[in-house]
């Protein structure tokens, strides 16, 4: 049941992307676009690591945060058809937020083996590098917000 659950969310996203792809270009620009294209893979990242019991607990936990932060459509900043692609700008930083966290926290090489390319992995953690330039675009109330879900 959770299962299929989450392959619906993942689809969602994948739909999402797709679809509004453009629109969120234009809200946010072409890097952002990059950004907002990512989110089924660490969807699907945080799915995986949530349950590799090879990973600490506490990272283990922040996958799971965030992949009901991303389920969740009620979230800290609402999505909904009269906000557009504006409400998910928080989506796209709690990802990229806890995907640099937890390369800092376990190493590349166990988050990259959820990945299914080593491309894929490498275009991840460029935009990681970066990712400081989507938290300029998510309000201010909402950031500390998030700020304290993910430091849980």
């Amino acid at each position: 049941m959770l299962h299929d659950s989450l392959n619906l969310m993942q689809e969602k996203y994948l739909r999402l992307v797709l679809a509004e792809g453009h629109a969120f270009e234009e809200r946010f620009g072409k890097v952002a676009r990059r950004f907002f294209e990512r989110l089924p893979m660490l969807f699907g990242l945080f799915r995986r690591v949530s349950f590799d019991l090879s990973l600490p607990a506490h990272e283990r936990r922040l996958a799971a945060a965030a992949l009901v932060y991303l389920a969740e459509s009620d979230d800290f900043l609402r999505e909904s058809a009269a906000v557009g692609v504006s409400s998910y700008i928080d989506d796209v930083w709690v990802a990229f937020e806890v995907f640099r966290r937890l390369r800092d926290a376990v190493g590349d090489d166990a988050i990259a083996r959820h990945i299914r390319s080593p491309g894929e992995f490498d275009d991840l953690a460029a935009l990681a590098e970066n990712s400081d330039t989507m938290r300029e675009h998510v309000p201010s109330k909402v950031l500390e917000q998030l700020l304290a879900f993910i430091d849980g």
